[in-house]
């Protein structure tokens, strides 16, 4: 299983907010972290230079937009378009990398976030749709554990 665009929930995330992916193999969890892009920031100081808050509101939309065409582009050498796996260059920039059997004790669902152990007492704390964590929730819970 692949999902995409999962955001890490911060105290304070100023300049850019780090995306992650999940991909799910018969074996392990991957947390595949995308290279920082800072689109909506620099558009929304843009804006807010220029046009003011209307502006700042165009620019944040521009530049997330521009994220995420990004992001898709920097994925897209190991995932196609039918979201299957073509390769293995995603093991360049995997963030986080747990065994099957140790899914179970290091992961976990809270309202609409993924909250996964890293390191013993570390978390990382991820959100994405509803919808989304459900899909995540239930594969795990009937492939994985």
């Amino acid at each position: 299983m692949y999902s995409e665009d999962w955001t890490r929930v911060k105290p304070i995330a100023v300049f850019t907010v780090p995306h992650f992916d999940v991909l799910i193999t018969k074996d392990h969890f991957y947390l595949i972290q995308l290279p920082n892009v800072h689109g909506g920031t620099i558009g929304t100081i843009i804006g807010l230079v220029i046009l003011s808050i209307f502006g700042a509101i165009i620019g944040w939309l521009v530049g997330k937009s521009r994220d995420k065409g990004k992001r898709e582009s920097f994925r897209s050498a190991w995932i196609n378009s039918e979201r299957q796996l073509i390769s293995r260059e995603y093991e360049q920039n995997v963030f986080l990398k747990i065994s099957r059997s140790a899914v179970k004790e290091n992961i976990a669902f809270k309202k609409n976030q993924l909250v996964i152990r890293v390191h013993g007492e570390k978390t990382i704390t991820l959100k994405k749709s509803k919808k989304s964590l459900e899909q995540v929730k239930e594969y795990i819970e009937s492939n994985v554990l």
